[in-house]
């Protein structure tokens, strides 16, 4: 009677074999993660993305949490951007592995919050907030009281920058370009890689895209002037030389020391955090050279025009060296409209 009805019910067979299948993938999985087990969990035996996304699938078919696996499975099948991400947590991870763990997150779509866009293709920005305090700008340039605001955890990415570019809102719409020079083109991206700063952008282009964001977020943001800038890689400590504490640490950072020649994705030096912990903002130091609001010859002076005064960047970026890595270096200067490809962008975000 069985046997008819299989015969006479396709569709049951065809259930048959898709839960058959199911069945033999999970059992190989469960082989695999014991001979990576036995081989001392050698990562080089474990899936990549691209081979653990049909085990999800199979898991929800199946109605199984991979969370709830026995060990080893559980921590086989663990999706391969936790791995990365926990690699970058390691002191010990080389400037040339942090690259190539930046370079493999973006072929599959970097999943850390405020690196991509939502749903809707608009930039999603993971912010921090920023205590208030007292900053002091070297060489006598001026200080001032800086109320508490929030700030970028990365850098504007390249996708999220060319979000901007490729909306019929964004960089052709004339409305963000109000007293500012609008080149017709946009810059080049040295690295055209989603999770990348983007990079090639223009005091002018930054301002645009401030303004673009500030309507489709639905609360303002901007690029932060120089104190405020200065504030957020400090964390409020007047006596920080570099964003992670007094004293330089070659491997916290992207610049010329890393002798990697180029931008890494953003994020990949958790240990270099703004104030030391995990909750200050990343890569304040090295890769790209972040533009600021305010005027080199007069930091009180934020006005928005195309006067062509030469404006702040901050940071340094992957070919300077630590000096240029100074939470208060304010060396250079940049005429507004100059493109270059070890400049970028943050944002900030005011109090409410």
């Amino acid at each position: 009677a069985h046997e008819v009805l299989f015969e006479c019910w396709p569709r049951l067979q065809e259930w048959k074999d898709w839960v058959s299948d199911d069945l033999r993938l999970h059992h190989r999985v469960e082989a695999e993660a014991r001979a990576w087990s036995a081989a001392g969990h050698d990562p080089n035996h474990l899936w990549s993305h691209e081979r653990l996304v049909p085990v999800y699938e199979m898991f929800e078919r199946l109605g199984l949490d991979r969370n709830t696996l026995d060990e080893p499975a559980k921590s086989f099948v663990r999706p391969e951007a936790e791995r990365l991400q926990q690699e970058l947590e390691q002191e010990a991870t080389s400037h040339y592995r942090r690259a190539a763990i930046g370079d493999r997150l973006a072929q599959f779509g970097d999943p850390r919050e405020g690196v991509g866009l939502d749903a809707e293709d608009v930039p999603q920005i993971a912010w921090f907030p920023v205590p208030a305090g007292e900053v002091r700008l070297e060489d006598n340039a001026g200080s001032q009281h800086v109320p508490a605001f929030s700030i970028a955890r990365y850098p504007v990415s390249w996708c999220q920058y060319r979000a901007f570019l490729k909306a019929e809102d964004g960089y052709r719409d004339k409305r963000w370009w109000e007293n500012i020079d609008h080149e017709p083109a946009p810059g080049e991206q040295y690295r055209p890689i989603d999770n990348h700063p983007a990079e090639d952008v223009s005091w002018y282009d930054a301002i645009a895209f401030c303004g673009w964001l500030s309507v489709r977020l639905g609360y303002e943001v901007r690029l932060p002037n120089e104190f405020e800038w200065q504030q957020a890689a400090t964390m409020g400590d007047p006596d920080r030389v570099f964003p992670w504490g007094p004293d330089w640490e070659e491997d916290h950072c992207n610049s010329n020391e890393s002798h990697l020649g180029r931008t890494t994705a953003v994020g990949m030096y958790p240990q270099g955090a703004a104030g030391g912990g995990p909750e200050g903002a990343l890569d304040m130091a090295g890769n790209v050279w972040e533009w600021c609001l305010n005027r080199y010859d007069d930091p009180n002076d934020e006005q928005i025009d195309n006067s062509g005064d030469s404006r702040v960047v901050r940071g340094g970026s992957w070919f300077n060296s630590q000096l240029s890595c100074r939470v208060a270096r304010r060396y250079y200067r940049y005429y507004p409209d100059g493109r270059y490809v070890g400049i970028g962008f943050r944002l900030l975000r005011p109090p409410s």
